[in-house]
Protein backbone atom coordinates (compact mmCIF):
# COMPACT_ATOMS: atom_id res chain seq x y z
CA UNK A 1 0.00 0.00 0.00
CA UNK A 2 2.72 1.95 0.89
CA UNK A 3 5.09 4.26 -1.68
CA UNK A 4 2.38 5.56 -4.09
CA UNK A 5 4.39 8.51 -5.24
CA UNK A 6 2.80 12.34 -6.00
CA UNK A 7 -1.03 12.39 -5.21
CA UNK A 8 -2.64 15.13 -6.87
CA UNK A 9 -5.12 16.76 -4.22
CA UNK A 10 -7.82 17.18 -7.04
CA UNK A 11 -7.78 13.52 -6.91
CA UNK A 12 -9.55 11.39 -4.23
CA UNK A 13 -6.63 10.64 -1.76
CA UNK A 14 -6.37 7.29 -0.74
CA UNK A 15 -5.64 7.85 3.40
CA UNK A 16 -5.26 4.10 3.86
CA UNK A 17 -2.29 4.52 1.80
CA UNK A 18 -0.46 6.14 4.25
CA UNK A 19 3.39 7.24 5.15
CA UNK A 20 3.01 7.40 9.39
CA UNK A 21 0.43 6.09 11.49
CA UNK A 22 -0.14 6.28 15.14
CA UNK A 23 -1.47 4.31 18.02
CA UNK A 24 -5.42 4.80 18.09
CA UNK A 25 -5.53 4.82 13.89
CA UNK A 26 -6.00 1.69 11.58
CA UNK A 27 -6.57 0.76 8.22
CA UNK A 28 -9.59 -1.91 7.50
CA UNK A 29 -11.37 -3.06 4.85
CA UNK A 30 -14.45 -0.95 4.03
CA UNK A 31 -16.33 -3.67 3.86
CA UNK A 32 -15.35 -7.25 5.05
CA UNK A 33 -17.80 -9.47 2.99
CA UNK A 34 -16.83 -7.44 -0.21
CA UNK A 35 -13.29 -6.90 0.11
CA UNK A 36 -12.90 -4.85 -3.51
CA UNK A 37 -14.97 -2.26 -1.95
CA UNK A 38 -11.50 -0.88 -0.69
CA UNK A 39 -9.97 0.26 2.29
CA UNK A 40 -10.62 2.89 5.18
CA UNK A 41 -8.84 4.41 7.88
CA UNK A 42 -10.11 4.78 11.02
CA UNK A 43 -9.14 7.30 14.17
CA UNK A 44 -10.42 5.47 17.36
CA UNK A 45 -8.41 7.42 20.05
CA UNK A 46 -7.98 11.23 20.94
CA UNK A 47 -4.72 12.49 19.17
CA UNK A 48 -4.66 9.31 17.10
CA UNK A 49 -2.67 10.29 13.56
CA UNK A 50 -1.76 9.21 10.37
CA UNK A 51 0.17 11.00 7.61
CA UNK A 52 -0.09 10.87 3.81
CA UNK A 53 2.96 11.66 2.32
CA UNK A 54 3.57 14.15 -1.00
CA UNK A 55 0.75 15.58 -1.97
CA UNK A 56 0.80 18.21 -5.45
CA UNK A 57 -1.74 21.33 -4.64
CA UNK A 58 -0.37 22.88 -7.47
CA UNK A 59 -0.18 26.57 -8.10
CA UNK A 60 -4.34 27.61 -7.24
CA UNK A 61 -4.95 26.89 -3.42
CA UNK A 62 -8.15 24.91 -2.83
CA UNK A 63 -10.85 26.37 -1.17
CA UNK A 64 -12.50 23.41 0.05
CA UNK A 65 -12.42 19.75 1.17
CA UNK A 66 -14.27 16.89 0.36
CA UNK A 67 -14.31 13.48 2.37
CA UNK A 68 -16.38 10.42 2.67
CA UNK A 69 -16.35 9.92 6.30
CA UNK A 70 -18.59 8.11 8.97
CA UNK A 71 -17.97 8.41 12.84
CA UNK A 72 -19.43 9.05 15.66
CA UNK A 73 -21.34 12.09 16.45
CA UNK A 74 -19.22 14.98 17.24
CA UNK A 75 -16.06 13.29 15.86
CA UNK A 76 -13.57 16.01 14.37
CA UNK A 77 -10.22 15.07 12.48
CA UNK A 78 -7.63 18.01 12.13
CA UNK A 79 -6.16 18.25 8.60
CA UNK A 80 -2.40 19.94 8.94
CA UNK A 81 0.01 20.46 6.17
CA UNK A 82 3.28 19.32 6.58
CA UNK A 83 3.73 17.48 10.10
CA UNK A 84 1.39 17.55 13.27
CA UNK A 85 2.20 21.17 14.47
CA UNK A 86 1.79 22.30 11.23
CA UNK A 87 -0.73 24.69 9.92
CA UNK A 88 -3.97 23.81 10.45
CA UNK A 89 -5.93 23.65 6.66
CA UNK A 90 -9.20 22.35 7.30
CA UNK A 91 -11.26 20.66 9.88
CA UNK A 92 -13.38 17.32 9.34
CA UNK A 93 -16.99 17.20 11.54
CA UNK A 94 -18.77 13.69 11.55
CA UNK A 95 -22.64 14.09 11.92
CA UNK A 96 -22.84 10.48 13.44
CA UNK A 97 -24.73 9.29 10.35
CA UNK A 98 -23.25 6.50 8.00
CA UNK A 99 -20.74 7.47 5.13
CA UNK A 100 -21.53 10.33 2.90
CA UNK A 101 -19.41 12.85 1.17
CA UNK A 102 -18.91 16.02 3.41
CA UNK A 103 -17.29 19.50 2.29
CA UNK A 104 -15.71 21.83 4.62
CA UNK A 105 -13.54 25.26 3.61
CA UNK A 106 -10.23 25.29 3.45
CA UNK A 107 -8.64 27.39 6.52
CA UNK A 108 -5.29 28.48 4.96
CA UNK A 109 -3.55 29.02 1.66
CA UNK A 110 -1.67 26.32 0.45
CA UNK A 111 0.07 25.50 -3.13
CA UNK A 112 2.98 23.43 -4.12
CA UNK A 113 3.68 19.93 -2.64
CA UNK A 114 2.97 19.19 1.08
CA UNK A 115 2.44 15.96 3.36
CA UNK A 116 -0.93 15.64 4.95
CA UNK A 117 -1.15 14.53 8.99
CA UNK A 118 -4.96 13.79 10.07
CA UNK A 119 -4.99 13.95 13.52
CA UNK A 120 -8.26 13.21 15.62
CA UNK A 121 -9.12 16.05 17.66
CA UNK A 122 -11.44 14.35 20.38
CA UNK A 123 -11.88 10.36 21.80
CA UNK A 124 -14.93 10.02 19.37
CA UNK A 125 -14.23 7.56 16.42
CA UNK A 126 -14.03 8.60 12.71
CA UNK A 127 -13.02 6.88 9.72
CA UNK A 128 -12.47 8.28 6.20
CA UNK A 129 -12.82 6.37 2.98
CA UNK A 130 -10.94 9.09 0.93
CA UNK A 131 -10.74 12.85 1.08
CA UNK A 132 -10.26 15.34 -2.34
CA UNK A 133 -9.56 19.13 -3.02
CA UNK A 134 -10.95 21.48 -5.07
Amino acid sequence: LRGIGITKATTPIQIDRYSNISAGAAVAFLDTSNRFDGWKASFAAKDASIQYNTVDFGKQAPTRLLARITGDKGAVIHIHADNKSGPLIAILTCDGENWKVTQTRVLKTIKGMHHLVLINANDKKAEIDWLRFE
